[in-house]
């Protein structure tokens, strides 16, 4: 973390000039999504896909290479409609998304981790939704304003119930 603490989606490298210090880098990010994305690592996952899924379309967007994603996720794949892994444009990603599920921009979600991510959101017209229990924390993702934010999974949980998408 004291290497990184930008937008993981706007070139890691950009911010990290030094060629011994990326490589460093690079190599500690691409060993930590190995475990730490895991979805059974969160014991909420299974209830969170359960309601959102109620709600509606359900979709990932990462900046984690595709393969490890789908490898991540295979457990959950029958709750998604569409899985984009790799993604480096995710405004553009979004909007895509938005359209191939035939969505409604204002009925739309995204839901993340990142300031970047919500910056991203907000440009490509979406609602956002920033979570505390990821890879940014709270006053950073605060920064890009999302249209909610919660702390705690059950928060998203009672909010998705409540909320007809």
């Amino acid at each position: 973390r004291s290497w990184f603490s930008g937008d993981v989606s706007r070139s890691k490298q950009a911010y990290i000039q030094d060629p011994e210090t990326w490589l460093s880098f690079e190599t500690v990010f691409k060993e930590s999504l190995k475990t730490y994305y895991h979805p059974l690592k969160f014991s909420f996952a299974d209830r969170l896909l359960k309601t959102a899924t109620a709600c509606g379309f359900i979709t990932i967007l990462s900046a984690m290479a595709e393969s490890l994603l789908l490898q991540t996720v295979k457990q959950f794949n029958e709750s998604f409609q569409l899985i984009k892994g790799g993604s480096v444009h995710k405004k553009e990603d979004i909007c895509f998304m938005v359209e191939e599920l035939e969505c409604s921009k204002n009925l739309t979600w995204f839901i993340t981790d990142t300031a970047g991510d919500i910056f991203s959101g907000k440009n490509a017209g979406v609602n956002t939704i920033g979570v505390g229990w990821g890879f940014h924390n709270q006053s950073t993702i605060k920064k890009n304003r999302p249209d909610y934010y919660f702390q705690r999974p059950q928060e998203l949980i009672d909010f998705l119930k409540q909320t007809s998408l």
